[in-house]
């Protein structure tokens, strides 16, 4: 399984780029949005929900990756 966790680490570290690339997008979409002269409240709301979900998606490839690097201390070493 050992050779399993580099391959693994590096797809979520892709991910993980990814999704703080769309996380820092969409920042940039409602600041966009924020200075029109009348900014859409159903696009900002819309905007900081699909925010706020690429953030626990990262949030939880991040709690993924580190599951992945820390060996599991109850299991008995042989």
């Amino acid at each position: 399984m050992a050779g399993l966790e580099p391959r693994a680490v590096r797809g979520a570290a892709y991910r993980i780029d990814h999704v703080t690339q769309r996380h820092r997008d969409l920042g940039q979409m409602i600041d966009a949005e924020l200075q029109r002269p009348q900014p859409n409240a159903l696009v900002l709301q819309r905007l900081k929900r699909k925010r706020l979900l690429a953030k626990d998606e990262l949030e939880a490839w991040q709690r993924l990756v580190a599951a992945i690097r820390i060996p599991d201390r109850a299991a008995p070493h042989v």
